[in-house]
């Protein structure tokens, strides 16, 4: 066993000996605070569960930020158990991972320092199973991340610093932390479900809906729904339905009483929410880029990658740009 293993799997045993305070302890090396914590960011969600057996649902806990990754813990409110912590694909492969009785959840890179450090653009971190306490099945990320004011605190993405390869000497915490559709009900019927059309995607692991060219009319031609369903989309904040940010629902039926799925729409490259892309789109990445602007949040920092390396960078600005100016192809899906 390489000394990184071992030290890796005496952080995690620290975590589980000292239960309680199991996050305030995250690693002998962790102890250090961001100076400026508006510099680095963390945004947590959860996909829509999807039923197991019973009262037992399965969920993705997605994770991005603008550093390389460590540790991770978070806590599921609305869960009377944890019962299984998968490693999602987006975080360290062979990780150690560990659950309490309140519904937290630990994890630990178990790799040696040659391998690379992670950042995660949207990215599936744990795969979780867990049984329902909630009459809804609703389940929620608790908004509580540690900082050093406080300490106790359960949400932690802790910064690989000083190297781009994963060690156990070299963490921080405290980054600005914010947690994007946190609660989720589970579908109510399993009989209706939404698939894409041409080139429309559906995302059940995100949560998104994308493959929209810009400027298109009507997305809801773009998808399609099984059985008695419905689907509808929800303005985003700037009033648009063919944007960035706008809702897609699914209702069971025509009643609309019901809603079985809710998802963001992604435009890539529209940061902007006008479901274009212009250069202020490209300008908008770029600060980001720059540590100039706000960072971006959920489907618009999804939108903003239109490279799909997991980083927010000049290079994206200038796809955009290149677009912008009818100088690129379009991006409608940079995943395909």
């Amino acid at each position: 066993m390489s000394k990184t293993r071992k030290v890796l799997g005496a952080v995690l045993a620290v975590l589980l000996v000292f239960n309680v305070l199991a996050v305030s302890a995250f690693a002998a090396g962790a102890t250090s605070y961001e100076e400026d914590a508006s510099l680095y960011t963390q945004n947590w969600s959860l996909s829509t569960p999807t039923p197991v057996s019973g009262s037992q649902y399965k969920v993705n806990v997605i994770l991005s930020t603008n550093y390389l990754v460590g540790p991770v813990s978070f806590k599921l409110e609305g869960v009377s158990s944890i019962d299984l912590v998968e490693v999602g694909t987006g975080y360290y492969a062979g990780s150690l991972t560990d659950k309490a009785n309140d519904g937290r959840v630990f994890m630990v890179p178990d790799t040696t320092d040659t391998v690379p450090g992670v950042s995660c653009n949207s990215a599936i971190v744990a795969v979780v199973t867990y049984t329902t306490s909630a009459a809804n099945g609703a389940v929620t990320i608790a908004n509580d991340p540690k900082t050093e004011s406080n300490p106790q605190g359960t949400l932690v993405a802790a910064r690989l610093v000083g190297s781009e390869a994963v060690n156990t000497a070299n963490f921080v915490l405290g980054q600005t932390a914010y947690v994007d559709g946190a609660t989720v009900n589970p579908p109510a019927g399993e009989d209706v479900t939404l698939s894409g059309v041409g080139t429309g995607v559906v995302d059940e692991a995100r949560g998104f809906v994308y493959g929209i060219p810009a400027a298109t009319a009507d997305i809801t031609t773009l998808f399609e729904v099984s059985g008695s369903g419905v689907i509808e989309v929800e303005p985003n904040a700037q009033g648009n339905t063919n944007a960035t940010g706008a809702v897609l629902k699914v209702y069971k039926d025509s009643s609309k009483a019901e809603v079985v799925g809710s998802y963001e729409v992604v435009v890539f490259g529209d940061v902007n929410g006008d479901g274009a892309l212009t250069l202020e789109d490209a300008g908008k990445v770029g600060q980001v880029a720059n540590y100039l602007g706000d960072p971006f949040t959920g489907a618009y920092l999804f939108a903003a990658d239109a490279t799909c390396d997991a980083a927010i960078t000049l290079e994206d600005a200038g796809k955009i740009g290149q677009v912008a100016n009818y100088l690129g192809d379009p991006i409608t899906n940079p995943w395909a």
